[in-house]
């Protein structure tokens, strides 16, 4: 007679059986997934996170020139690719599962809208 599910020994081999560890390939490949959103953020946006604290004192031009390639599907793709990573890496320590972060995005798009209402809703309260 097989143990009840929720007895040690039964655990073990639901462990044994179900869970998935990462390799150091797999790893990898998440590095490798970030390598071209973190270019992008250095290349682009870092220097605007740099500058913001100090923009009041930049002249128009200055502040035109630091936003010049600034998108915000960039910020966006950047954001939801960040939002699946951890998410991805949660879900590998806690459940013992592999996931394809570009192809879940673990509720991104919802948050996102979600955010966007509120803070719609915000600004028109404040008019």
């Amino acid at each position: 007679m097989p143990a009840p599910p929720w007895e040690a020994a039964a655990l073990e081999e639901y462990d044994r059986n179900n869970t998935w560890e990462p390799t150091s390939d797999d790893l990898r490949r998440l590095k490798k997934d970030l390598r071209p959103h973190k270019a992008k953020f250095d290349e682009i946006y870092r220097p605007i996170r740099d500058q913001v604290a100090h923009i009041i004192l930049k002249n128009d031009l200055e502040v035109a020139e630091l936003y010049r390639e600034a998108l915000k599907t960039d910020i966006d793709q950047i954001l939801c690719f960040l939002h699946g990573l951890v998410k991805a890496i949660w879900y590998m320590a806690y459940n013992g599962q592999p996931h394809d972060i570009n192809k879940d995005h673990y509720g991104y798009a919802a948050k996102r809208n979600r955010i966007i209402k509120e803070t719609e809703t915000m600004l028109r309260g404040l008019s």
